[in-house]
Parts: structure tokens; sequence; C-alpha cells
């Protein structure tokens, strides 16, 4: 019975950590834009493009912690599974570096980036 209770809590980690990269991807995370959206639109798109930088620098701190935590803790094993303690750092790790390519092409391509074309 314990197992399947960190086996749930397991999945609901990476299922919430392969998601947050998926809404960077499709802009649906929580903002508060409505000042911005008050800017003159070349204002906009550049401000958008900084804070996509600046996200994307967040994500590469976020990666290296992230990345430091699961050698620290890969000899741990789980205390109801047979698998090391990491396996939740891993799902930050690979999250932190698909937000990271998700955010660099927002930087490199603006707010259309993703639109469909014609």
């Amino acid at each position: 019975m314990d197992s399947a209770d960190e086996l749930a809590r397991l999945c609901f980690v990476w299922t919430i950590f392969l998601a947050i990269p998926h809404g960077i991807r499709h802009g649906a995370h929580v903002g508060i834009d409505l000042l911005v959206h008050k800017l003159p639109a070349g204002i906009e798109e550049t401000l958008l493009r900084v804070m996509a930088l600046v996200s994307m620098f967040l994500m590469v701190m976020i990666m290296m912690g992230s990345w430091q935590a699961t050698i620290d803790r890969w000899p741990e094993l789980m205390p109801t599974l047979p698998i090391t303690s990491a396996v939740y750092y891993i799902a930050l790790l690979v999250c932190a570096v698909h937000s990271i390519l998700h955010l660099a092409v927002l930087a490199w391509g603006g707010s259309k980036i993703w639109e469909k074309q014609s």
C-alpha cells in the first residue's frame, strides 16, 4: 500500500514538471499583463523577448541546482520502492532543459513564432 502512494506521488511530480514546458510553449502560465498590453506593440514584443531571456537564465539556475540534487540523491533509495530517490530531481532536470529550449525559441522568434502559418 505504501508503494502505491509513493508511485502516485512520483507520477504526479513527473506530470507537473512535464507540463511546465508545455505551458511555456502555449503561453498558458499565469501572468499579470494588464499594463503590458497597454504598451505599444514594439515595446510589448521587446519586453516579451527580454522576459524570455531572464526566464531562461532562471531556468539555467534551476537546471544546475537539479543536476546537483540528482547527483547528491542518486545513492539514496525510496523508502517503499527499489529505485533511486533522484527520480524526483530528474523530473525537474528534464523540465528545466525543455523549458530552456522553449524560452530560447520564444526569445529568438518572438510571440508569433508558434502561430500556424496559412
